[in-house]
């Protein structure tokens, strides 16, 4: 199988990017997945702090920076240009994989993603978790309890999938053919959540497609504060997990 492109968006927050950084490599075979960092106007120290860490070794041969420099962030563009510069450096795997950099990835979360992904060709996109602004839960599904030919880190276990109005970015894997039809996310909004991706999603669902995310979750949330230090929108909702950093 080809490596899933992974576009990570960065603005700040070291403490939880390299907590993102050292999960993803912990838990994820370097040969499945390329990374893309797009680091979205960071302060000066973030912005020499990646550039230091893309060029360690165990790093370069599948990690890639794109540094922007801009006085108002826009995701959405930012994101857009993630996808872009992923695709012109290393190339299409099968699947593209958009992230933010205040998670932390749990093992075999990418495995069980695709897993979902393959076991059904409605699925425009599959999150690693669910977040208090995603849309309401319509139905829910169980996967591969009873299922000899699922990978075997899943078999005999119940994983459900929720379907949602839309799911945010900060998780969010779907096939390249998905990208091509419905992309690029909204470069217009401004806001934080699901502004850039809500209609992106809501088109794959008018087509007949299904969103949604997995439960157990596979990506942690960590960011209960957002770049402003402001309380993140529905933070008093989120999980808190036993050794992982959220702030």
């Amino acid at each position: 199988m080809k490596p899933t492109n992974i576009v990570m968006l960065v603005k700040d927050r070291w403490t939880l990017t390299l907590q993102a950084f050292n999960s993803l490599y912990r838990h994820t075979a370097p040969d499945e997945f390329t990374l893309t960092i797009i680091d979205d106007d960071s302060s000066i120290p973030v912005h020499r702090a990646l550039r230091t860490w893309v060029a360690a070794p165990m790093h370069y041969k599948n990690a890639a920076l794109l540094q922007i420099n801009r006085s108002k962030a826009i995701t959405g563009q930012a994101r857009n240009l993630g996808v872009y510069w992923s695709e012109k450096y290393f190339g299409r795997g099968e699947f593209l994989y958009l992230s933010d950099n205040d998670v932390y990835f749990r093992p075999h979360w990418l495995e069980t993603l695709i897993a979902v992904m393959h076991s059904s060709s409605q699925w425009g996109v599959v999150a690693g978790s669910t977040h208090p602004f995603h849309g309401r839960n319509y139905t829910h599904e169980t996967y591969f309890a009873n299922n000899d030919s699922a990978p075997p880190h899943l078999r005999g276990q119940a994983v459900q999938v929720f379907e949602h109005d839309a799911v945010s970015g900060y998780s969010h894997l779907m096939r390249w053919e998905t990208w091509d039809k419905y992309g690029p996310l909204d470069a217009r909004a401004p806001g934080t959540g699901q502004s850039e991706d809500f209609k992106f999603c809501q088109q794959i669902i008018q087509a007949g497609g299904r969103v949604g995310s997995v439960w157990p979750e596979v990506v942690y949330a960590c960011g209960l504060t957002d770049t402003f230090g402001k309380p993140a929108v529905g933070a008093d909702k989120m999980h808190r997990y036993p050794g992982v950093i959220q702030e």
